[in-house]
């Protein structure tokens, strides 16, 4: 094998790595009471739900600040609101 496929499969094997290291950390309990909730909507709107990512965030608990003074959250939904009633 020569040094760049050596490289390339150094790459792969790491990101495989990673992803296995990710796979680990979902709990499939969750993740399958998650599918549950938003199945409906899809097969009613044919279309996933809005989703919101704050950056820097990978959690849900950005959620509970809401009336504090991080506003991300208070002001996407803000946004949503405005927009759909």
């Amino acid at each position: 094998m020569n040094t760049s496929s050596s490289a390339a499969a150094d790459s792969v094997a790491a990101i495989r790595a990673a992803v296995a290291a990710l796979g680990a950390q979902i709990n499939s309990v969750v993740l399958l009471a998650t599918r549950d909730i938003y199945r409906p909507h899809i097969q009613a709107n044919g279309q996933s739900p809005r989703f919101a990512w704050f950056d820097g965030h990978n959690h849900v608990s950005t959620g509970q600040s809401l009336g504090s003074p991080q506003d991300d959250v208070g002001a996407t939904l803000l946004s949503f609101f405005r927009a759909h009633l």
